[in-house]
């Protein structure tokens, strides 16, 4: 299996940090976990999978976004974000691939906000789960 995962979350994080002016994290090397900004964006829990014939695969990538904010004033700050990374969302192509890989369409699953701890403190977290479907 080629696995499309590095080049898709390599063009996510440009696409995110230039819609909403944020540290955008494709992923936390373990050594550096405690060097966090805040407000920053998370990329994670990608689950690919191929379909489609050995000469013309087509993948499905589900990727989890969160939007991480720490001691918030008021939830506008939170919905101006997730309406920005949202804005890189239609069925057309959102942003282009590495060749020989191109996005057929991004769909959006799931969108909301939660609280959860982290650093001794509260953190709000707003959630976008998105679906990515590649040729």
């Amino acid at each position: 299996m080629t696995d499309v995962r590095t080049i898709l979350i390599t063009a996510l994080t440009a696409a995110l940090a230039t819609a909403t002016g944020r540290k955008v994290y494709g992923d936390m090397p373990i050594q550096l976990e405690g060097t966090k900004v805040y407000p920053h964006i998370s990329i994670s829990d990608v689950l690919v999978q191929e379909e489609g014939p050995k000469n013309a695969y087509h993948y499905n990538a589900n990727v989890l976004i969160e939007i991480v904010h720490k001691n918030l004033a008021s939830m506008s700050t939170m919905h101006n974000d997730l309406n920005n990374a949202l804005g890189i969302v239609n069925n057309a192509v959102p942003f282009a691939l590495a060749s020989p890989y191109s996005i057929m369409d991004c769909k959006l699953n799931t969108t909301t906000t939660s609280k959860a701890t982290a650093d001794k403190g509260l953190v709000d977290v707003g959630i976008i789960r998105l679906i990515f479907r590649i040729k």
